[in-house]
């Protein structure tokens, strides 16, 4: 990919939530997450497409030229997918507030989420 279309301008990460409402909602009274894994794999892979589609079609960063992913699963069997993706020059961002506005990192909330719960 590097020696056809050069260096990927974005490296997005997507993990898998079990705390996503899909999965939450088909839960029963005493079911670990474990015990309903089809389930977030399939919600994942629906969400993974999504985000796929709109970067890739939708261009929400711009014109993509070139993009790949892969899956991997994380210790506790969720998975988590690495996608890079090469834009087009003229849609790259150029300046700090170009990039701060692609950016973005989200911090689990201390006193909703446990420490017990997060990995």
């Amino acid at each position: 990919m590097v020696r056809g279309l050069g260096k990927p301008h974005l490296f997005i990460t997507v993990t898998s939530n079990p705390a996503w409402p899909e999965i939450i909602n088909e839960h029963t009274a005493g079911q670990t997450i474990k015990e309903r894994l089809g389930l977030c794999l399939r919600v994942f892979k629906i969400k993974l497409n999504e985000i796929l589609r709109d970067l890739t079609k939708s261009n929400i960063f711009g014109l993509a030229s070139g993009w790949m992913y892969s899956v991997d699963f994380q210790e506790r069997g969720l998975p988590h997918a690495h996608i890079l993706l090469v834009i087009r020059s003229e849609d790259t961002p150029q300046t700090s507030t170009d990039i701060d506005m692609i950016v973005s990192a989200e911090l689990p909330d201390p006193d909703s989420t446990p420490i017990f719960t997060r990995r």
